[in-house]
């Protein structure tokens, strides 16, 4: 289980809108980009800043995971805007209280809100009157931090796993209380769906936020709790640190025995793993397939495997082979990755976004910008998501965080002929002696001469500057046992980022190509660790 915080904030003043962007005092803007939209409270919060300073709701008590990231983020608004930055929390009915405050604001952008899913999410689907509407009310700022759910029981219960714990559930359904940190929300629901999976009657306790929620489970009030395992993890340290030691025991061993661990409700349960569709099964695709059959730790289940010949399959259990892609939503996969061609975005993946969320490593055909935008119109009109691999090009979080600051960038490849696909360049690899030029130009262009071999182009180009802006040169070095890729980006202050990396050739890309696709494939699929670095 991982949720997502975002920051919004209450209508923009109108000085701060212009264009098709400004419809007066309800105005609101598309989702930005968490860099720009930093400046751009910059700009409002010092043009006003004899207005006293800037107030950043939290809808849950302090000392919860979400007190400390907006600790942590005013601190940065400060230095950021130059002008006081206060956290104000107002715990009560899951963020609701919250919200309505954001709501009631006036709407000059000195108002933010950091808030959990669940607030701008669950709560308007579950509530028959929030007090507040999402969509028309707030203009949403970005996503500030992603964070997994943890599972704990009270010292008193014998439970090392959630298995145990379900089956001491089992055998003590009065006292099998699970707290949760707001009613109604997605550990509640969570708590319901694992119970009726383990046919046991489990009591979800709402609190208002984790920290109370902690507090009476380290009390042994109730017998566990799920939160954000951020909330866990302090106090989980702290018991083993004094357990090393000898030290007599403490409150804080009551959060969990002295050979117990937290855990990590989106790797440690099936209920909760990631069903994974695949589409070819060549290197990368049977690499992936033995990955995630070999680790069942990782979190991910195979819920269909497709290739063009149905024979590579043939030593795979029948009831994962999908010959026929119109039936593949009848596998409820939460994830497909494509790993065979192009054309197979092209031909199914506004199908597929109708019920999964796609990842295509083929990002060559993401260079149509007409096929680009029917897939993330698809996406939207379903709520699914287009997944774009990072691939093997260090940096890119970098380079795509200050796209708004580069006015050039030129990304090159140096390769052998024989680790280069010419069968769409109408060249003769041949006639290639000695070191060539193949290409020079926009990301578009090479795209279509050379779909195997950019796929990494394309991603640069679509995270910082476009297809068109961002420059390709690709150069055939006959002899070179090397894959290098060299980046250089140009700032309008004149500030330059120049890489380069070198890997071991393979095929068409880099030995580093497969842990880096199932990187990818891993963030895609929502499965994260206790700390991530986003």
């Amino acid at each position: 289980m991982s949720s997502n915080t975002f920051a919004s904030f209450n209508r923009f003043p109108p000085s701060a809108t212009s264009g098709p962007a400004r419809r007066g005092r309800g105005a609101r803007r598309a989702m930005i980009a968490v860099s720009s939209t930093w400046l751009l409270l910059a700009s409002v919060a010092s043009a006003q800043s004899d207005r006293g300073p800037v107030k950043l709701l939290v809808g849950f008590p302090a000392g919860g995971t979400i007190d400390v990231v907006a600790r942590i983020l005013a601190d940065q608004l400060r230095t950021e805007l130059g002008t006081p930055v206060v956290v104000e929390s107002k715990p009560g009915a899951g963020g609701q209280l919250a919200a309505q405050s954001l709501r009631q604001a006036a709407p000059d952008g000195r108002t933010l809100l950091l808030s959990p899913d669940h607030t701008m999410v669950v709560l308007p689907l579950t509530v028959k009157s929030p007090g507040f509407q999402p969509q028309s009310d707030f203009a949403p700022i970005g996503l500030v931090a992603r964070y997994a759910g943890g599972f704990a029981v009270s010292k008193e219960i014998p439970a090392r796993s959630l298995p145990e714990y379900f089956a001491w559930a089992k055998s003590n359904s009065p006292k099998a209380s699970v707290g949760i940190p707001a009613p109604g929300s997605i550990p509640q629901f969570l708590v319901h769906s694992l119970a009726k999976q383990a046919a046991v009657d489990v009591t979800p306790v709402p609190y208002r936020g984790s920290a109370p929620l902690v507090q009476d489970l380290l009390g042994g009030q109730i017998a566990a709790g799920t939160t954000a395992l951020g909330d866990f993890i302090e106090r989980h340290a702290g018991h083993q640190q004094r357990h090393r030691t000898g030290r007599a025991h403490s409150r804080w061993c009551g959060l969990l025995g002295a050979d117990r661990e937290v855990i990590g409700l989106g790797v440690a349960m099936s209920q909760a793993r990631e069903r994974i569709g695949l589409i070819g099964f060549g290197f990368i695709g049977e690499q992936v397939y033995r990955r995630i059959a070999s680790q069942p730790e990782l979190g991910l289940d195979i819920a269909s495997v497709h290739n063009r010949s149905a024979a590579r399959l043939a030593e795979l259990p029948r009831e994962l082979m999908l010959n026929d892609l119109d039936t593949m939503r009848d596998r409820n996969a939460d994830l497909v990755v494509e790993m065979a061609h192009p054309d197979y975005s092209r031909q199914w993946g506004e199908h597929i976004l109708e019920h999964s969320t796609y990842l295509p490593l083929s990002v060559a055909a993401l260079a149509d910008d007409s096929l680009l935008e029917r897939l993330q119109r698809s996406a939207h009109r379903h709520g699914t998501r287009l997944a774009i691999p990072q691939g093997a090009l260090m940096g890119l979080d970098s380079l795509r965080e200050w796209r708004h600051v580069w006015t050039e960038l030129e990304i090159a490849f140096y390769k052998s002929p024989a680790n280069i696909d010419f069968s769409e360049s109408g060249i003769d690899p041949q006639t290639i002696t000695s070191e060539r030029t193949l290409y020079q130009g926009p990301v578009r262009g090479i795209a279509r001469l050379f779909p195997r071999n950019v796929n990494t182009m394309v991603t640069c180009a679509l995270a910082t500057i476009g297809l068109d802006r961002c420059q390709a040169r690709l150069v055939a070095v006959p002899g070179l046992a090397v894959a290098i890729a060299e980046v250089n980006a140009t700032g309008a202050g004149g500030s330059r980022l120049v890489m380069r990396k070198e890997q071991p050739a393979s095929g068409v890309s880099g030995t580093e190509m497969f842990e880096s696709q199932f990187a990818s494939i891993m963030r895609a699929s929502g499965t994260v660790q206790a700390l991530e670095f986003v």
